[in-house]
Order: structure tokens, then sequence, then C-alpha cells
């Protein structure tokens, strides 16, 4: 008889204990927050949640968890049309994918680390593969030959050469100094006066610097908000995963939405 791992059993009480206690009400007030904060960002939520539901079915791909960076991009869409698209970080492909199908007339431009990388950067792909396991199959049938995508397998420090702006750019790579910071100000250089620039995976504290999330990207965009250089506004990362601790934002993840001053 096999039993299941103390690490799989773990991990399930702390998920029930998290939820005792998080009733209807409770993720009726959780909702009411999320669309408070698209509200602020000038974004209908419940436009924008049937949107993405929609891109998923007319994409024909899979779509992993609830993270709500596909109903910002939903949302987005419904207040501009972007023609020059960056996202820094491909992994699965699917946020790629979403991407060329909500915005099918845009060029769209993905960065993501060679499989086999040196220095810094190979703790990055070493860590995602003992998380995640290998993830190259199902990019590529995510991504597929989708004509306006352009994938790049390089070190986002290469985007220092990039001159173009672009009128969204999805910041989901290492979350770790220095490259977050990097990413960042890369992001800012090439983006234009009214471009929407996305920041995945943020938390705002009791998080080791994990390559895959980390209080480092938070920091860094703490430090530009100060320098006058952007404003920057949080939405829930996900909503029904954190239980009872949903109201508590220092423990649970975020999207960042930035925009140049």
């Amino acid at each position: 008889m096999r039993f299941p791992k103390p690490k799989f059993v773990r991990a399930v009480i702390k998920s029930s204990i998290a939820k005792f206690g998080y009733d209807s009400q409770e993720r009726a007030l959780e909702l009411d927050q999320l669309v408070s904060q698209f509200a602020t960002l000038g974004l209908d939520y419940a436009a924008a949640k049937a949107c993405a539901a929609q891109t998923v079915l007319d994409g024909n791909f899979g779509r992993s968890d609830n993270s709500q960076h596909y109903e910002l991009f939903a949302g987005i869409s419904q207040v501009c049309n972007p023609q020059r698209i960056l996202e820094i970080g491909t992994f699965r492909g699917e946020s790629t994918a979403f991407l060329a199908t909500l915005f099918p007339h845009a060029y769209i431009e993905t960065w993501d680390l060679p499989e086999v990388s040196e220095g810094g950067m190979k703790s990055y792909v070493d860590e995602n593969q003992r998380h995640y396991k290998d993830q190259r199959a199902t990019c590529l049938n995510n991504i597929g030959d989708r004509a306006n995508v352009h994938q790049i397998k390089q070190d986002s420090m290469g985007l220092l050469k990039e001159t173009l702006a672009f009128d969204l750019i999805w910041v989901d790579g290492d979350h770790t100094f220095p490259v977050v910071a990097f990413d960042l100000i890369n992001a800012l250089r090439i983006s234009g006066p009214t471009s929407w620039i996305l920041v995945d995976d943020i938390k705002l504290s009791e998080m080791r610097g994990s390559v895959l999330a980390s209080t480092e990207a938070n920091r860094c965009i703490e430090h530009l908000v100060r320098s006058g250089h952007v404003t920057s506004h949080l939405i829930y990362k996900r909503v029904g995963a954190s239980g009872r601790r949903w109201r508590d934002n220092q423990r649970r993840k975020h999207i960042a939405v930035l925009k140049k001053v």
C-alpha cells in the first residue's frame, strides 16, 4: 500500500485550514474588492471576465489557473488597442496565446531563457524545472505557428538593445533582484506615455528570495513610485485561493499595474 508523501499531506492540511470560515459572504466581499480594484483603473471587471472566458474558447488553448492577469488583459482590450506587446517570461505560453487571440492584429514579442543557461540565470531555469517540470511541449503547443507572435530565447537583459516602444508590457520573469530591477527599468524605457506595464507575483511581505516570487519586485516598484517615475495600483492575483487570509494584503500575491508619470 502506497501512502501519500508528507509534503502533499501538509499541503492538503494547510489548504483546509486556510479555507476555514471562508464562506459565500467572504467570497462576495473579496470579489467586490477585486471589482473596485479594476474600476480604479477604469476597467469593468464583469465585462473583462466574460471577455477572458470567450478568448480562451476562441483561442483553443488551456488556462491552468485563475490568475487575474487574463482578466486584466481583457479589460485593457476594452479601453485601448495595443499594437506592440512585450511579454517577459513565456513559460507555458498560455499568456502568449491569450494575448495573440485577444489582439490578433498586434505584434507580440515574448522573451524567455534558453533551456541551457549560465551564471545567475541558471538558477531561474533550475528552480522553474524543480517546481513546474519541463514545460517546453506545452509552450510549443500553445504558441504553435501563431503569425503575430515572435519568440526570443534569450536573457531579458538583451532588451537593452530594444529601441521601439511597446503599448503593453507583461513582466513575469525572474522576480529577484537585480533581474527584476533590470526588467522594470527596461519596461519603463521602452514604454510610451500611455503604455500599460503589468508586473506579476507581487508580494508585500513574508516571501523569501525565490526567482518565482518575492518581495523584491515590490521594493523596486515602491522606489520608482517615491522617485516620481510611475503610479502603481495593485490588484489581487487570485480570488478564493487565500481562504480566511484574503483580507491580509501582506500575505497574498498581487499584480502591479504601472503607468508612467
